[in-house]
């Protein structure tokens, strides 16, 4: 399977649009994703002759509640670490090889959430790679006409993070080239 991160892409909105909305009242939710959610929902919605879509303000993955993962199916053939070459990155491959370092379980930011300092305007940065530059200046309408250029606070209990962690792994002694043992 190639391009599997846009297939990850395309399942998790396909699953967006038929997942039911919640069905139970979440005001006594001891998540604080929860509730930060549903404030943000109540505010969105305050005028009831002009209904707003929640997907056009929100980045969907701030308000999804699930992880999509793709696993490789039972009958695919691990390749060896030497046979992955540039044409397999991106694609979904099982790989053979021996685990030598596995790094702790850390936050990885999916999408970052700014409040202004001047404004109060929120601003959401969805984060597609491990390299993660936080924003700085307002992109608000209000701080643009007034030329205030207002700084951005991260807010990171209302952003989104996933666990991360890193794994090592090192050829089999077996698919070395015997020139080399």
């Amino acid at each position: 399977m190639r391009n599997t991160r846009r297939y990850v892409t395309l399942f998790s909105d396909a699953v967006d649009e038929i997942l039911p909305p919640p069905s139970r009242d979440i005001s006594q939710a001891h998540d604080v994703l929860d509730v930060l959610r549903l404030h943000r929902v109540q505010e969105a919605t305050t005028d009831p002759d002009h209904p707003v879509d929640i997907r056009t303000i929100f980045p969907p993955a701030l308000m999804r509640r699930f992880e999509l993962q793709l696993i490789p199916g039972v009958k695919t053939k691990p390749v060896p670490i030497r046979d992955v070459k540039a044409s397999k990155v991106g694609s979904l491959v099982r790989i053979k090889g021996m685990v030598t370092r596995v790094s702790n379980v850390k936050p990885l930011v999916v999408v970052s959430t700014y409040t202004c300092e001047s404004c109060s305007f929120e601003v959401y940065q969805e984060v597609k790679s491990r390299n993660f530059n936080p924003l700085l200046q307002c992109p608000s309408e209000k701080c643009t006409t007034n030329r205030t250029n207002g700084r951005l606070l991260m807010q990171t209990k209302a952003s989104k993070f996933q666990k991360f962690q890193e794994v090592k792994f090192q050829v089999l002694c077996f698919h070395l080239p015997q020139m080399w043992l």
